[in-house]
């Protein structure tokens, strides 16, 4: 596997640092179009590296790292990894959505979805006013819901109701604050990426599918 690297810090610590800052990013950028994947270790201090290899070819011979595609591009974001994390040699995909940026531009925020051989085992959603997220690798449904300043959490089948720091236990989610949330993940522009999390939802709550 062709490694390719940034050069040495000590090359870029003789500028001062905004000239060294615009030098990485320049360097980087060169590095990140040329090639398929950015690879860097989680917990050795080796340095990070560009390589045009296989991703099954990098997996075979690392482990615990992160592999970025460089060639992420937004048209695919529902169905294309932007990175992807390999522990004690099982792989974990990660998805971002249509507003995230391509590698050579930069470093994004948090994934929107988290996936492994058996499926995804996370997701979450940011829309107007509202965010929601769900593990899956919890041994009971859980769910937590934000709309406005109100919010809905599931726990031990049970729900909660009430602003941060303040919840009560209820024995069902209202549905004026968890429709709105429903009909923003059920448009067209999510390209049925949270379809998953909406059945699951109105599995939960009782709530009709008519109304969205």
């Amino acid at each position: 596997m062709k490694r390719y690297y940034l050069p040495e810090i000590e090359v870029f610590r003789r500028y001062e640092h905004r000239v060294c800052n615009r030098l990485i990013s320049g360097y980087h950028r060169k590095l990140a179009s040329k090639h398929r994947y950015f690879v860097r270790h989680q917990l050795l201090k080796e340095r990070p590296f560009y390589t045009d290899a296989n991703l099954s070819e990098i997996i075979s011979v690392l482990d615990n790292i992160e592999i970025i595609n460089c060639r992420w591009n937004s048209k695919e974001w529902n169905v294309t990894p932007w990175n992807y994390f390999v522990t004690s040699g099982k792989v974990y995909e990660g998805y971002k959505d249509m507003n995230a940026i391509p590698f050579t531009q930069g470093y994004n925020g948090d994934d929107i979805g988290k996936r492994a051989d058996d499926g995804f085992y996370f997701k979450s959603f940011k829309g107007n006013n509202c965010t929601y997220w769900r593990d899956r690798n919890s041994e009971t449904p859980t769910w937590h819901l934000r709309y406005g300043n109100q919010y809905v959490n599931l726990r031990n089948n049970t729900f909660y109701v009430g602003i941060f720091g303040s919840t009560k236990a209820t024995q069902s989610a209202p549905s004026d604050l968890v429709l709105p949330l429903l009909k923003q993940m059920n448009a067209k522009k999510w390209r049925g990426f949270y379809d998953d999390e909406i059945d699951f939802i109105l599995e939960q709550t009782g709530i009709e599918r008519r109304l969205l």
